[in-house]
């Protein structure tokens, strides 16, 4: 792209966001004050389960790693991905998250004493909503990514791509829009320098974001949504598991819910 139309592009960009910047700050507020606050699932947050090989396996992240929108862990992302599992191999499981994690906030968490055989990180969406910076939000996930590869060169590391945050029931309109642009931003810059990334595999499980499949705050899924995402994730993992040993996978897969969605 020529430079005069990057800078009219960029121009263009930053007014829209001076024009819209207060009702956005009043949207902003008005979802801080209104919206439900629900838990992070209770129940245990480590354990073993299942028969076979051994796999040591770390869910870490923000809230939706914790569970935010499931009544209990069982019903999560973490019960829902153990249920698939759990018949291949003797999973060592724990959970790492907290509700309002950023990934630069995420890298204070990390504990490289431990090795894993997989992570499934689910970070970006707090990114998303405070506006950082595509590229700056790569860095940080890469070097998280790189922390997790140290204690285990031969860790597996599955990322999910940000969710449609414009398609999500309790963000209004104009915020939902310049939320959705910037997870889609994020995605592309992601998608783009994957390559970079340590033994990383980027999901994308097509998750459609219908009210039966999001909690009642609007902003995470419900147990079914956690089951069709932990789902295409077991997939994935143990496709990796076989494909790996036979010395080949790719590191962008789509779910075969993304198939299902698109017209003929």
């Amino acid at each position: 792209m020529p430079h005069h139309q990057t800078f009219r592009k960029h121009a263009l960009r930053w007014f829209q966001r001076a024009i819209l910047a207060p009702r956005l700050l009043r949207q902003i507020a008005r979802l801080v004050l209104t919206a439900p606050r629900l838990p992070e699932a209770a129940g245990p947050r480590h354990g073993i389960t299942g028969q076979g090989p051994r796999l040591r396996l770390l869910i870490f992240g923000d809230s939706s790693a914790a569970g935010v929108g499931a009544a209990t862990q069982d019903q999560a992302l973490a019960g829902a991905l153990l249920q698939h599992l759990a018949p291949q191999s003797c999973v060592h499981w724990q959970i790492r998250a907290k509700t309002g994690l950023t990934t630069r906030a995420a890298m204070a968490q990390l504990d490289r004493r431990g090795g894993f055989d997989v992570v499934v990180i689910a970070l970006g969406v707090n990114d998303a909503t405070r506006f950082v910076r595509p590229a700056r939000w790569v860095q940080q996930l890469r070097q998280l990514c790189a922390g997790f590869a140290a204690s285990n060169p031969d860790v597996r590391i599955y990322l999910t791509k940000l969710p449609p945050l414009q398609d999500f029931p309790a963000v209004p309109m104009p915020l939902a829009q310049v939320w959705g642009a910037r997870a889609a931003r994020m995605n592309r810059q992601l998608a783009a320098d994957l390559p970079s990334f340590p033994n990383t595999y980027l999901l994308d499980p097509g998750l459609p974001l219908h009210p039966d499949l999001m909690a009642r705050d609007g902003f995470h899924p419900s147990a079914a949504g956690y089951a069709i995402w932990a789902g295409a994730l077991a997939e994935r993992i143990l496709t990796d598991q076989v494909q790996t040993n036979m010395g080949k996978s790719s590191k962008i897969a789509n779910s075969p819910l993304d198939a299902a969605q698109t017209p003929p």
